[in-house]
């Protein structure tokens, strides 16, 4: 956007202090109206952060869209707010990075903010931009201490009893939505208890009623503005309602409170992985919980051997077990970033799992885990038709389904483009996120589930770097199939009909033995493709000598 006035308030900015800076922009918003100011300031801050610089390489096509997406974004902010993110970038130095502008412009707009989480979390973006996009998950704590502690004292009044409890003066962590403060407790006399609340920020639902009220015109507009933008197929309305899907989620506490209460049964019979128990300090608007004390999986320090095994426990936990859940609707964690991954000894060498903030999760009908398994079984045997009938299924209750016929003639223009260096699993997510950028349209647990695999993999390829989901799921697959065997006998030996229901793995007896022989066949590919190059290069060896044999006999 060129605005004229930009260059010479950007020079004021460098030369006035933050005070002369507030009264310029204020003469302008009396001189040129409010619209006005606020095109002016979300110009500003657009230069001076450059958003673009944080694109992964997959989507630097998208730069226009990116910068016209974040001016048109706070150009319809209220003003107070704008300015306020304005005076915050001007008291920075003059030589601040636009990594760290863009940092502290997100920490102003919760709806950015959650933008550079997700961002952060894609494998295709730049390191150095990953490096300072993930100071948006950890500390910069910008809340109001006195301002969270009292949004607490007055749930805690609404409570029975009232109950006495000793905060700390410390926020523990802050997200773009909460903030998390530790506290103690004695119930009845009983030994004192440690543990946090998790509470709103203050004014946070009128900020977000805006922030939304914001995104529903954006995506609006930039649907209308398809083919300037180079949108193709690109369903741009549904990436911004993700967004603003997830972030309804977060300030959604009481369905946290009922999410940490199923994952607590779910992993009932798993001994090394713990959720947070919750406590009766719970309202709408506080959640009360135990405090684990444990370290974050990114800062371990560890045997190599742990570490592998502790990855593919951490796989099988946010992944697998989701996954192959013998219940009809399984819960599965929406951000499992390094934040919300812990890890506390269980003695010995044997190491267990603490998963925190359950506000971003979601639930996996059955039925739809199981067309799932049938992509993947495809995107494994190579079978066209078997994926585009298992995703034609999967967006069935979108307000767009797509066709196994449309699905067929899109699958041979993207299957060749995904990286065969990847395992099955990796390729299988990637065809999801491809076929997304063509149009089509997913439920929205399964987008969820999608992303949450992509952030996973990356806090795993950091842990242990080459990790293979694949073979992790595989590893998990052959445990559960080894349970299943009887029961397989059972159907065998009765002559019943065999489905894929019958069996935690969603997978019928003739399916297993199509992917065992396809492993098999496989295997003796690689097998002869070993002893063929070993062949070769005996052959090789031995004509060599032979010739050195026979020019040596030839000189004398």
């Amino acid at each position: 956007m060129q605005i004229p006035e930009l260059q010479e308030i950007q020079r004021m900015c460098v030369e006035s202090s933050a005070e002369q800076l507030r009264t310029l922009l204020n003469s302008q918003l009396a001189l040129f109206g409010e619209a006005r100011c606020r095109e002016i300031a979300a110009a500003l801050l657009v230069d001076w952060s450059k958003p673009v610089h944080a694109l992964p390489s997959s989507l630097t096509g998208y730069i226009r869209l990116v910068n016209d997406g974040f001016a048109f974004f706070l150009g319809r902010i209220s003003v107070g707010r704008l300015l306020d993110a304005v005076f915050d970038q001007a008291k920075m130095a003059i030589d601040s990075a636009p990594s760290e502008r863009l940092m502290r412009l997100a920490l102003h707009f919760p709806t950015l903010h959650k933008l550079g989480q997700i961002v952060a979390r894609r494998q295709d973006l730049d390191p150095i931009a990953r490096s300072w996009l993930v100071g948006l998950e950890h500390g910069r704590f910008t809340a109001d201490l006195a301002a969270v502690t009292s949004s607490i004292e007055k749930g805690l009044e609404l409570l029975a009893g009232k109950p006495q409890v000793r905060l700390a003066q410390s926020i523990l962590a802050e997200a773009s939505v909460a903030a998390v403060v530790p506290f103690t407790w004695n119930p009845d006399d009983a030994a004192e208890f440690s543990g946090v609340f998790k509470v709103l920020k203050p004014g946070i639902k009128k900020i977000l009623d805006e922030e939304l009220r914001i995104i529903g015109e954006a995506a609006e507009y930039f649907e209308s503005c398809r083919q300037l933008y180079g949108l193709r197929e690109l369903k741009i309305a549904s990436l911004f309602h993700e967004v603003r899907d997830d972030l309804l989620r977060e300030v959604d506490l009481t369905a946290e409170q009922a999410n940490l209460r199923q994952a607590a049964r779910q992993f009932e019979a798993v001994n090394w992985v713990r959720v947070p128990r919750l406590t009766p300090l719970c309202s709408p608007d506080i959640t009360g919980m135990e405090r684990i004390t444990a370290n974050c999986i990114g800062n371990l320090s560890l045997p190599q051997m742990q570490l592998e095994e502790l990855a593919r426990k951490t796989f099988a936990a946010l992944i697998c077990i989701p996954l192959f859940a013998t219940e009809e609707n399984a819960l599965f964690h929406g951000d499992p970033h390094a934040g919300n991954i812990f890890v506390e000894m269980l003695g010995g060498r044997e190491a267990g799992l603490v998963l925190l903030d359950w506000t971003l999760a979601g639930h996996l009908p059955r039925s739809t885990r199981k067309r799932m398994i049938d992509m993947m079984r495809g995107v494994i045997l190579g079978d066209a038709r078997l994926i585009s009938r298992a995703i034609s299924a999967l967006t069935a209750s979108t307000a767009a389904p797509s066709s196994a016929e449309m699905l067929l003639g899109l699958l041979p223009g993207i299957l060749p483009t995904l990286d065969q260096q990847h395992d099955p699993l990796c390729r299988a997510f990637r065809l999801l996120e491809q076929l997304a950028l063509n149009g089509v349209l997913f439920p929205g647990e399964l987008i969820l589930f999608r992303k949450a695999y992509f952030t996973l993999e990356g806090v795993l390829n950091h842990l242990v770097p080459g990790f293979s989901p694949g073979r992790a799921m595989e590893q998990y697959l052959r445990t559960l199939l080894k349970r299943e065997m009887s029961r397989r006998v059972t159907a065998l030996m009765s002559g019943r009909p065999d489905h894929s229901f019958d069996y935690p793995s969603l997978l019928s007896s003739q399916a297993v033995s199509q992917l065992t022989l396809y492993r098999l066949l496989n295997d003796w590919q690689n097998l002869a493709d070993k002893a063929s190059a070993a062949l070769t290069a005996q052959y090789r060896l031995s004509t060599a000598m032979w010739e050195a044999m026979w020019g040596l006999g030839r000189e004398k």
